[in-house]
């Protein structure tokens, strides 16, 4: 796969699959993990992640930023949003929803999307990728890295209880918020972290903030009616239209409205 680009961006999709049915956060997902690999892939070629300033770095991207989403899609557990989902299937429809359920109605779109995700992008900005550099480059940084330490495996224990708890959330009864705070706790009494490091981290800070807000907004628009009031006046136009006219225009409305949320999850407790 490393051998050309589209390898690679199968390669970016491939490790969002593996991961998607057991993190059931897709910021934690993409924006932990995914993402700082092909940040490091890019950083070990010399060139910028900006679409407008290098091929290669928006092509690596685009395709980490769109198999993030179509992994969430595909997995029950793939991000918070699905299990809202599932539970208003059941509420509404009768429907209900399990993990086998979900990937068999899923695989067709969400695979097929993948498989054609890399070669598209690929054709349409055509990155050019210096393999030998690169080599050159992970030999470089293998070695500077050394042997593993005590706090990268007391890093990678702590992940993997996390997993699991997030795995067994339905039988642990332990919500995946409290999951990884317990993580951050238990990071800085094993002196992996410290609060500074906790404190430092502004991009943690935001995201804290302002996506508590947003949920916090979106529940208010579903408990003064707005949402409901969107809902039945849709309802209405598409009274009379055909099962295919008013798919494509449930499917148009949810596409603009996502422009007035910075979540996903948000998005779905409102609407």
């Amino acid at each position: 796969m490393g051998r050309s680009t589209v390898g690679i961006g199968y390669a970016i999709c491939i490790a969002e699959l593996v991961l998607a049915p057991f993190i059931p956060s897709n910021t934690a997902r993409g924006g932990g993990i995914v993402y700082p690999i092909v940040e490091s892939v890019i950083a070990s070629l010399g060139v910028s992640p900006q679409m407008g300033e290098n091929a290669l770095g928006g092509f690596l991207s685009i395709v980490a930023s769109h198999a993030n989403l179509l992994s969430s899609s595909l997995f029950i557990t793939g991000m918070a949003g699905n299990p809202i989902v599932a539970s208003k299937a059941v509420s509404i429809f009768g429907i209900e929803f399990g993990f086998s359920e979900w990937v068999l109605g899923a695989s067709v779109p969400a695979l097929l999307l993948i498989f054609m995700l890399p070669p598209i992008m690929h054709a349409y900005l055509r990155p050019q990728v210096d393999f030998v550099r690169l080599e050159q480059e992970i030999h470089r940084q293998n070695q500077e890295l050394g042997p593993v330490t005590a706090s990268e495996y007391k890093l990678c224990g702590t992940l993997f209880c996390c997993l699991v708890l997030w795995v067994g959330t339905p039988y642990f009864g332990i919500d995946a918020t409290v999951v990884a705070y317990m993580a951050i706790i238990i990071l800085i009494l094993v002196n992996v972290l410290n609060w500074d490091d906790v404190v430092k981290n502004h991009k943690a800070w935001d995201t804290f903030f302002w996506l508590a807000s947003f949920i916090v907004l979106a529940e208010q628009l579903s408990a003064l009616g707005v949402t409901s009031w969107i809902g039945n006046s849709l309802s209405k136009s598409l009274q009379n239209a055909s099962p295919l006219s008013s798919t494509l225009s449930l499917s148009v409305a949810y596409f603009f409205s996502m422009y007035l949320f910075s979540s996903i999850s948000s998005h779905v407790v409102a609407f």
